[in-house]
């Protein structure tokens, strides 16, 4: 099927359009995916997230050229490997660190059947943060996005995470009494 007629398709409200949309890109950008991260289910979640993004944003509105369609499918795929590449590498720098001290200081690692007592105060103070603060918490922190990726994501200005960020550390801090 031609993608001017699956985005003229998609623009009218014919939410069948995107199935087609989905049925012809899929391959594709599932073999391009594997090209940049060798984990099966990573390269998926990622193409189900270059589809999503289209959807939820309504990218077919937004596209002049008919033309662009396997471009801006591409790019964003390519975008979104790269970002998981770079969040793979931050979480494996800092378990390496953490590693690191734990061999240099002589520690233990914490065994992971029960968590210890300060995890799960940090998730009851977690709980009490507002709904966009522990979303933007989140993100960063637990997931390893960038504040501008958060940003993106969630249709915010990037000072407004920051804001957040922020806001997220005095709110535990003062819930938590670091001073103990």
């Amino acid at each position: 099927m031609d993608d001017s007629l699956i985005l003229q398709r998609l623009r009218q409200g014919d939410k069948s359009a995107f199935k087609d949309l989905f049925d012809k890109y899929f391959d594709a950008l599932l073999i391009t995916a594997l090209q940049y991260c060798k984990e099966p289910n990573d390269a998926e979640d990622i193409v189900q997230e270059v589809f999503v993004a289209f959807w939820e944003n309504n990218q077919f509105d937004k596209m002049i050229n008919d033309a662009a369609l396997r471009g801006y499918l591409f790019k964003t795929l390519r975008n979104k490997c790269l970002d998981k590449l770079e969040a793979q590498k931050r979480l494996q720098t800092n378990l390496d660190a953490y590693a690191y001290c734990q061999r240099e200081s002589g520690i233990e690692p914490l065994p992971l059947e029960a968590p210890p007592p300060m995890w799960l105060e940090l998730a009851k103070g977690l709980k009490m943060l507002p709904p966009q603060t522990l979303k933007v918490v989140q993100m960063v922190y637990f997931n390893q996005k960038k504040q501008k990726e958060a940003a993106y994501e969630l249709a915010l200005s990037p000072n407004t995470v920051r804001n957040q960020l922020v806001r997220a550390m005095k709110l535990l801090r003062k819930n938590l009494d670091v001073s103990k």
